[in-house]
């Protein structure tokens, strides 16, 4: 247990309706107290351990070494670690196995780089050889030539497609697709949009989101429905109070546009070069679904040209 002792006027508690969560004048303050705090506490446990295992003399030689950061050398045939001191006996390296190869550290910066890492292996042709993906234009149209057809998909509207008929069969079976948030999302509202967001607030639990009042008309998002981006939240939240709170329009097909706003936020946007993976991907959620050819609003997924077609236009064909 940490503890805190700070001028009462350089703390807010009244940020929260629920005390949830506090307010500190100097959150960088607070931040650098509670990690010297850790580290200290966790180097003096480290010294004890030392001690006991190591005798009192070692004590000093081992608290030198005790946050070196430990790199791999190049020869892994020799020796393990190298941290540029003597290693106390805690830090004894452990020689690798015959045939192993001590692994590398990982610490990737960004999703992109933990997929690439974690799937560093060749894309897996299609067993039945229906398609082939011939490239991808302006970062939003994927060429594919199939049956002896150029198709165009545009990798928004079957990407929302995908998204909104995995929605639909979630809301159907009460299982709302949601993903919790890092970090709780903040939103200000306008009196009205406060007002009808509570009002049915348990259409938005059943649709994947968690809300609780912030105060002020303003809302903690904790959860929203998967995929849905971190800069799409407020916009998102805000239009859909729109669509729930028209009373002209059946409930059930206010909840359907709402699926659909939903599905067109998470989904890929144009512009956004994909790579191999994510594409074979996506026109195999294509294929698997069938029988679509739009996106929710109506939009084409995919225009196609026949083999003969084209060979008309480049007047190989009479």
């Amino acid at each position: 247990m940490i503890h805190l002792s700070v001028p009462p006027g350089t703390v807010d508690v009244n940020v929260h309706p629920t005390k949830q969560e506090v307010k500190f004048a100097n959150e960088r303050a607070v931040c650098d107290a509670v990690y010297w705090a850790v580290k200290n506490a966790l180097r003096e446990g480290a010294d004890e351990v030392r001690e006991s295992l190591s005798g009192p003399q070692n004590l000093a030689q081992a608290q030198s070494s005790t946050f070196s950061a430990p790199v791999f050398t190049k020869d892994y045939n020799q020796t393990r670690f190298s941290s540029g001191q003597a290693a106390a006996p805690l830090h004894r390296p452990i020689a690798p196995a015959d045939g192993l190869v001590p692994p590398t550290p990982f610490m990737p910066n960004t999703l992109a780089e933990i997929t690439l890492q974690l799937e560093d292996t060749e894309p897996e042709p299609q067993e039945d050889g229906t398609y082939r993906i011939a490239g991808q234009l302006f970062g939003t149209y994927i060429v594919v030539e199939a049956d002896g057809k150029m198709v165009l998909i545009d990798q928004h509207v079957a990407h929302e497609r995908m998204i909104y008929e995995r929605l639909l069969t979630a809301r159907r079976e009460s299982r709302p697709m949601s993903q919790f948030l890092l970090t709780p999302s903040a939103v200000t509202l306008s009196a009205e949009e406060f007002a009808a967001l509570f009002e049915n607030l348990g259409i938005f639990t059943d649709l994947g989101f968690e809300i609780e009042e912030f105060g002020n008309n303003s809302v903690l998002v904790r959860r929203t429905p998967a995929s849905v981006g971190e800069g799409e939240i407020k916009h998102l939240l805000t239009e859909l109070i729109e669509r729930v709170g028209r009373p002209d329009t059946p409930l059930t097909a206010r909840e359907e546009e709402m699926l659909e706003m939903i599905a067109c936020k998470a989904a890929v946007k144009g512009n956004n070069a994909l790579d191999e993976r994510e594409i074979t991907a996506l026109i195999d959620d294509v294929i698997k679904t069938g029988g679509v050819n739009t996106c929710p609003h109506g939009r084409p997924l995919m225009v196609t040209m026949t083999k003969y077609e084209l060979e008309k236009m480049f007047k190989r064909r009479i």
